[in-house]
């Protein structure tokens, strides 16, 4: 039976968790090579659900307000009352639903696979070699989304089905490990016209929903089973690091994307990519 992972592994995972959920430089990506690197054992799927907890803890705490104004404004003529932007709401909210559609679709006929492929994650060289050409790949498309994509810079309320479908079939995409979810989506946010940090605003939205679909998986089983013995503290200190570093890594990128491009993402995405094929190459 594996023992729990060191308080301070929990902690370094987290913060590592916080800032690649919503960066687009792939979590899994980090999580694969550093463990990897740095001679750690497996971090388990108990460990694996308090990671997702913390994310989706940032994205509740950091957009609650935009979620209390999407349902309020898309449930206002059921009220009666008049929102001060009804149709943003409704356009949000059935834009949200529809973009999840694919992952909804994609993930329970992956999972099984998912699961085999985490509890393993540190061992697989063939999973390094697949995460660095997702890296790589995604990496690319990315800098052509920013550079080639149409220039509109349409915000949230003049989003369409089209765009809808198209942004969920990229975030149903990110289930292939090294893609990352926030690259695979705001890439089709950019294509889509959508400005760029509004492409990175819908993604994360679109995100809430799938985050707690996975963390909610992951504590049912937990409230079912019980945390094993040993790990509740590295299980909260998962959970407290990510959330707080991932609140900060979301207000940093909408930050960031207002006045930059995402060339330093592609660049990152493309020298991780390098590195981790060094390590398959190497067998480190």
């Amino acid at each position: 039976m594996a023992h729990p992972i060191p308080v301070y592994q929990a902690v370094i995972l987290g913060i590592v968790q916080g800032i690649t959920e919503f960066l687009p430089i792939s979590s899994t990506g980090h999580l694969v090579l550093i463990p990897r690197l740095l001679h750690w054992q497996d971090m388990g799927l108990t460990f694996d659900a308090a990671l997702h907890t913390g994310t989706l803890l940032a994205l509740l705490s950091y957009f609650w307000r935009d979620w209390v104004g999407i349902v309020r404004s898309a449930a206002a003529p059921f009220r009666g009352k008049q929102e001060a932007n009804p149709a943003l709401g409704r356009n949000l909210l059935w834009g949200i639903v529809i973009a999840c559609i694919p992952a909804g679709v994609a993930g329970p006929l992956v999972s099984g696979t998912l699961d085999k492929i985490l509890q393993t994650r540190t061992l697989d060289l063939k999973l390094m070699a697949v995460v660095a050409s997702a890296l790589a790949i995604v990496g690319m498309i990315l800098y052509a989304a920013d550079k080639y994509g149409s220039k509109r810079k349409r915000e949230l309320a003049q989003t369409n089905l089209l765009d809808w479908v198209t942004i969920g079939i990229a975030q149903a995409a990110a289930l292939i490990p090294g893609v990352s979810r926030s690259g695979a989506t705001i890439s089709a946010g950019l294509f889509c016209g959508l400005a760029r940090d509004t492409a990175a605003r819908f993604s994360f939205l679109l995100s809430t929903p799938i985050l707690l679909g996975v963390a909610g998986l992951g504590l049912r089983k937990i409230i079912k089973h019980g945390l094993p013995p040993g790990e509740a503290a590295p299980f909260a200190a998962g959970v407290a690091s990510s959330m707080i570093v991932g609140y900060l890594a979301i207000k940093f990128l909408l930050a960031y994307l207002r006045r930059r491009s995402v060339n330093v993402f592609v660049w990152y995405r493309l020298g991780l990519a390098a590195v981790i094929t060094a390590v398959v190459a190497l067998r480190v």
